[in-house]
């Protein structure tokens, strides 16, 4: 039997299958349903032609059994957010290419989308379809196991695309930093459409485990999230739970005494900025591990382990097990300890390409290295520290500023309740304006005056906007309109 994620979840299916596999909504679903679920959903692409499947549902538990059976097919997944505009969708199905939806019904718009360019849909929920013999698709190491999606937080999200080695290995990759066992239970509060919450779903499922995957009313809520996995916690125990930033930053601004019969062993944060006292106050709010990951879609990644969060606290942890990571600057040159650049890893990783795009795709696979959007550096003892994105960084008096850094020190106030730091103008003229969501009712030139009177001289800000903050179909804040925002509120 080749090895991968469909025929680990057959062989489960099989030999273990009474053993939970996914708990959804109330609902147990043992790896022999799962199983089932799967070759039932085979059938109905039994007799599809097309190489690359689009996979979306409104259901996570679903939209699992999609990519199984698409897998099991012998199809490339692609993997798409239904919550994103038309306009992205048409995006990502003209840069991916694909004219078949593998879907639950859920959504009238996706159908049309598909249709419009030509395609059609298929629902996976289909009961009546004429049963044939399938013969099971082997497939090689290179060949493409799916397209991902980025979060779209710099523009559309780009397309992806990943060998089936490159998927395998990073599904082993979390299995062996993790430590995940057959017994393990992994609370995922994250869309399974996201990379994120698609690895921990399938290094989970591959070792034989447990995945909590249930539905919110509203993705993005934060709260609702915290409700789920607390209310969950009164009945089962968590081995794993998976959020991102923003979750965990808004669980820390309302939640001040968790009454719990029991906690979490491990908290890992990864999709975002986060700072070693966020992550310091988390752990003695659910008495709980915190492990921090960064990576990119594009397979480059780091993990701390939870020692590190008392020793070094800001790091974003060590390269993965047989992963290898620099800081080079802007001419591909390895940095030392210290010096700041960016992060970049061998293409080994097995990230291909950006699909039909192939000048973004050259900027970042440069002389044997995927080269990350992030800055950072590395201490004495190789481990990474992030102070930006490229798009994060301005200059002023000749000083090169990050804003997230100064988005720390704004969210660490107590009266603000969310907040994008951006810029405005160039390097000659160049204003950085917070974008804030506040508790308090002072107007926006007092908070102004309160936020520069911890900062240093270049790191000021010029001006306050009092608003919601828009947000993303990722539920990331939406850094591209709050620019947009800015530079119309300067213009007035």
């Amino acid at each position: 039997m080749q090895f991968g994620l469909s025929e680990t979840v057959a062989h489960w299916g099989r030999y273990r299958r009474e053993q939970r596999a996914i708990l959804t909504n109330g609902n147990i679903i043992s790896y022999g349903d799962l199983n089932r679920a799967v070759d039932a959903a085979l059938q109905i692409l039994a007799r599809e032609p097309s190489n690359r499947i689009a996979v979306a549902s409104g259901s996570k538990y679903n939209l699992i059994v999609a990519i199984l059976a698409s897998l099991r097919a012998g199809k490339s997944v692609v993997i798409l957010n239904p919550y994103l505009s038309d306009e992205a969708l048409r995006t990502n199905m003209a840069d991916t290419q694909v004219e078949v939806l593998f879907h639950d019904g859920f959504s009238n718009r996706l159908v049309a989308l598909v249709e419009e360019r030509g395609g059609h849909a298929l629902d996976l929920t289909t009961k009546s379809y004429e049963k044939i013999s399938v013969d099971l698709a082997v497939r090689g190491s290179p060949d493409e196991w799916g397209v991902l999606f980025s979060s779209g937080t710099t523009g559309t999200p780009k397309g992806i695309e990943r060998d089936h080695d490159s998927m395998v290995t990073e599904f082993l990759g979390w299995i062996i930093e993790l430590g995940l066992r057959r017994d393990t239970t992994f609370y995922i509060g994250r869309p399974i459409f996201y990379t994120g919450g698609l690895v921990f779903a399938a290094a989970t499922l591959l070792v034989g485990g447990t995945i909590v995957i249930n539905d919110f009313v509203n993705e993005n809520d934060p709260l609702e999230a915290w409700n789920d996995l607390s209310n969950f916690l009164h009945n089962d125990r968590i081995d794993w739970v998976f959020l991102i930033p923003d979750q965990i930053q808004t669980i820390l601004k309302n939640i001040r005494e968790p009454k719990l019969p029991r906690w979490p062993v491990n908290v890992l944060v990864m999709g975002g900025p986060i700072t070693g006292n966020e992550k310091i106050a988390l752990s003695k709010l659910l008495n709980c591990n915190v492990i921090e990951s960064w990576g990119n879609t594009e397979s480059l990644g780091t993990i701390t382990e939870a020692k590190d969060l008392n020793k070094r606290p800001n790091s974003i942890g060590r390269p993965f097990v047989g992963d290898e990571l620099v800081i080079v600057d802007d001419h591909l040159r390895e940095l030392r300890p210290q010096e700041h650049g960016r992060i970049a890893g061998g293409i080994e990783a097995g990230f291909a390409r950006y699909s039909n795009r192939p000048d973004t795709t050259l900027n970042v696979r440069r002389e044997g290295l995927i080269i990350s959007e992030d800055y950072g550096y590395q201490d004495e003892d190789g481990y990474f520290y992030i102070l930006g994105r490229l798009s994060d960084c301005v200059v002023r008096n000749g000083t090169s500023i990050f804003l997230s850094g100064i988005e720390a020190h704004i969210r660490s106030m107590e009266s603000i309740v969310d907040c994008c730091v951006t810029s405005v103008g160039d390097e000659n003229d160049v204003q950085i304006v917070a974008i804030i969501s506040t508790h308090t009712e002072k107007d926006e030139s007092a908070i102004c005056d309160e936020i520069n009177k911890c900062l240093s001289v270049d790191n000021r800000i010029d001006r306050v906007i009092l608003m919601e903050l828009p947000r993303l179909p990722s539920g990331k804040l939406d850094r591209v309109n709050c620019k947009k925002i800015a530079e119309k509120s300067r213009d007035r």
